[in-house]
């Protein structure tokens, strides 16, 4: 299992991510874009449909003409049945008052209270108009009476319910296609995200899939594959110079092995055994990396009891200072994978704790708990510490900490690469936390199932 947590920093909201998202900031843009167009829009048809607006002053320039045009009509005093007549055919209530009293008033007329329902018209002063209940209103002086008109009309409130929810469904339906849109444009950037994640967990052989499409989204992934494909290139042709390389040093080292026994000055033997013996080491590691690429002939998998093989290792190391501690005593726990291989990770591990560890009273802690179907095992040293930009860059190949360390330490910088390896074949992983206590390195394997029981 790899350590989703330990990469990632753990998992975040979806609201924070989404507040990062190009995807999310472009349907944002349209989204206020499209708010912002429709606010003008209302703004505008609601001045235009204000008295002072153009399409009011029109049609009350109009109505003005229409209604002189009328009480001319009836005459005055005005004509009571052609009022009515007239009233009824239009569809509108009248009332007609003049001389001190009401001349004339249609049957079902709206109970009008004043004139605070009323305002005048700069342009039109012979004309008011208003709105009172479900009526809109215009009152006309001409001559000695005065004439209320009164038009029934529907609810101001529930048309605009309806236009508030015929718009918002509108720009709900906007939204949604261009939701859609968007991904489909932004489709080639979270193919891209993914392509550079796995390039960045080793997979340099991946390439992200080519777009149906010429635009500079698709330009950019041509160019990171033709990109990838030229790393990989590289790497590989490094990885196989430094193979042919181990392969060739192999009979000069097994040479010098049989040489040095000629060799009759003991401390001489004993300085160049140990050189060689290092060559060779590295040597061997070198294949072993190289054999790890290709994981299914690499790997021997049997029931293998992890515990038994961890203790076996730390007990491999006897005394060496500073020891070893362990956390308690630990029941078996029987996973499926290669034995040969499992101990190379132990040992390396071990190797690096105790060698940082030297100079250090506290000895290095091994602790061991299942999880579930899954080990973990941390190994604990109280060293120097590793610097935090460092952490992922000690498990590549050659790379150490301190290179002004390595007469004093030994090793290639190869070990912790091929721990990498080998537990990426088994489905686990290889971690590291370090602080100014020193450093804990973390081995996480999957229980994979066998007939050996659980603990």
């Amino acid at each position: 299992m790899h350590r989703t947590t330990h990469h990632h920093g753990g998992r975040r909201g979806w609201r924070r991510h989404s507040r990062h998202s190009i995807f999310f900031r472009l349907l944002m843009i349209f989204g206020l874009s499209t708010l912002a167009l429709m606010i003008l829009i209302s703004a505008t048809a609601h001045f235009l449909a204000t008295p002072e607006g153009l399409v009011n002053r029109f049609l009350l320039n109009n109505v003005g003409q229409y209604l002189e045009y009328l009480t001319r009509e009836w005459g005055e005093p005005p004509d009571k049945d052609r009022a009515e007549q007239l009233s009824q055919r239009l569809g509108f209530k009248l009332r007609i008052s003049g001389q001190n009293q009401v001349w004339f008033e249609s049957e079902g007329f709206p109970e009008f209270l004043g004139n605070e329902h009323l305002r005048s018209i700069p342009e039109h002063p012979q004309i008011e108009v208003g709105r009172y209940r479900h009526f809109a209103l215009a009152r006309f002086q001409h001559g000695d009476f005065q004439y209320l008109f009164a038009i029934k009309h529907a609810p101001l409130a529930k048309n605009i319910g309806w236009f508030i929810t015929a718009l918002l469904a509108i720009i709900a339906l906007v939204l949604a296609f261009a939701h859609h849109l968007v991904k489909r444009l932004l489709r080639p950037v979270r193919d891209l995200t993914e392509g550079i994640q796995r390039i960045g967990q080793g997979e340099l052989d991946y390439t992200v899939p080519l777009p149906k499409r010429k635009d500079e989204l698709g330009q950019l992934i041509h160019a990171f594959n033709d990109m990838s494909q030229q790393i990989n290139r590289t790497i590989k042709s490094k990885e196989q110079l430094l193979l042919d390389v181990s392969h060739e040093l192999r009979s000069p080292i097994t040479r010098m092995k049989v040489l040095l026994e000629f060799i009759d000055n003991l401390d001489m033997r004993d300085k160049l055994g140990d050189d060689i013996r290092s060559m060779e080491a590295m040597v061997t590691e070198l294949l072993e990396t190289a054999r790890m690429d290709n994981p299914s002939d690499a790997l021997r998998l049997q029931p293998v009891d992890v515990s038994a093989l961890l203790r076996e290792t730390i007990e491999w190391y006897g005394d060496t200072p500073p020891g070893i501690i362990t956390n308690s005593h630990w029941p078996p726990m029987v996973i499926e994978a290669d034995h040969d291989r499992l101990r190379t990770v132990f040992r390396n591990v071990l190797d690096n704790a105790l060698k940082y560890s030297r100079n250090q009273q506290k000895p290095v802690e091994v602790n061991l708990q299942q999880k579930g179907r899954e080990l973990l095992i941390e190994v604990r040293d109280h060293g120097v510490g590793i610097p935090a930009e460092q952490l992922e860059l000690v498990f590549q190949p050659f790379y150490r900490v301190d290179k002004s360390r390595s007469n004093q330490t030994g090793g290639y910088g190869l070990g912790l690469s091929l721990c990498k390896k080998i537990l990426r074949a088994h489905h686990g992983d290889i971690w590291a936390q370090s602080d100014y206590n020193g450093t804990r390195f973390f081995i996480n394997l999957p229980g994979t199932k066998t007939d050996a029981p659980y603990a």
